[in-house]
């Protein structure tokens, strides 16, 4: 489960953590009495039709944000934050799958300590294509020019990459979906041999950085 990859990188970056997962597809929704909120990725497109739990999503997204509570954003859940505050999220070309280059355009805490250039695991076809107002673009690759983002005055960021998927996971999912790879035209062994790229210290170090802004708020995590 989605969430089990993000409990474990969580807890790697700070042992500290208590965690609370809902699984908002089942209507199951927090409230604001947590200190600080992560959205998973998810197999969903949100280009398909409205769903009921998305919008409910995107309305407590603007009311924790109103409230500066500390938001992160992955995959979808980048592209939920993008929509929830009047972004636009588009089909993409192609598919970027497997570990590709992020390319850090804008310093922010977020990315302290993390090399201008890094690698991360991508599985998407659909991207922002239009970030929101009061916004600002922080990071890119080849294929997707909001890799992410975050809220100019907010603790809200965006992130189309999967820090919380290790080398195993991004093996077993690759695998898992190499017909979907194949009729995309891409090269299953190729993103195979991308996994070398993982590096652990970067995907901890961006979850550290969420969870220190998460103490500089004064929150800590619930």
């Amino acid at each position: 489960e989605r969430a089990d990859f993000i409990k474990r990188l969580v807890l790697k970056a700070s042992l500290e953590s208590e965690i609370e997962v809902f699984r908002t597809h089942q209507n199951e929704f927090p409230d604001n009495s947590f200190d600080a909120y992560i959205y998973s990725g998810g197999s969903i497109s949100l280009l398909e039709k409205k769903r009921k739990y998305i919008e409910k999503i995107k309305e407590l997204t603007r009311e924790f944000s109103e409230e500066n509570k500390p938001i992160l954003g992955i995959c979808l859940g980048h592209q939920i934050i993008a929509e929830a505050f009047g972004g636009e999220v588009d089909e993409s070309e192609n598919l970027e799958a497997g570990f590709q280059k992020i390319n850090i355009i804008k310093d922010d805490s977020l990315f302290a300590g993390i090399p201008k250039e890094f690698y991360a695991f991508t599985y998407h076809g659909d991207f922002v294509s239009r970030m929101p107002d009061g916004f600002e673009r922080l990071a890119e690759s080849r294929l997707c020019k909001v890799h992410a983002m975050k809220h100019k005055s907010k603790p809200t960021w965006g992130i189309q990459f999967h820090p919380e998927y290790d080398d195993v996971a991004a093996e077993m999912i690759l695998n898992s979906l190499k017909d979907e790879i194949k009729e995309e035209g891409l090269d299953i062994q190729e993103l195979l041999k991308s996994i070398k790229n993982y590096s652990e210290d970067i995907s901890k170090g961006v979850m550290s950085n969420f969870l220190e802004t998460v103490k500089a708020t004064k929150f800590s995590i619930q």
